[in-house]
């Protein structure tokens, strides 16, 4: 668990890093969109994860079904 928690902060620190820069050259400020990006680069590791486990518990299910 504490694999999976540091690999996922990394991921989301280089994305944040990498949004937030992005924002900044452009000089635009805060607006709706940029806030929504920093959030997505929050939540979209987690959804890749959920993916991930629906696809491993859902392998065995499909063979069992006629």
């Amino acid at each position: 668990m504490v694999w999976f928690l540091s690999f996922y902060t990394l991921i989301c620190l280089f994305f944040l890093d990498n949004t937030y820069r992005e924002g900044e050259t452009t000089g635009e400020g805060w607006d709706g969109m940029r806030v929504l990006g920093l959030f997505l680069c929050l939540l979209w590791p987690l959804l890749l994860v959920h993916v991930m486990i629906l696809a491993f518990r859902g392998d065995g299910e499909a063979e069992k079904r006629p």
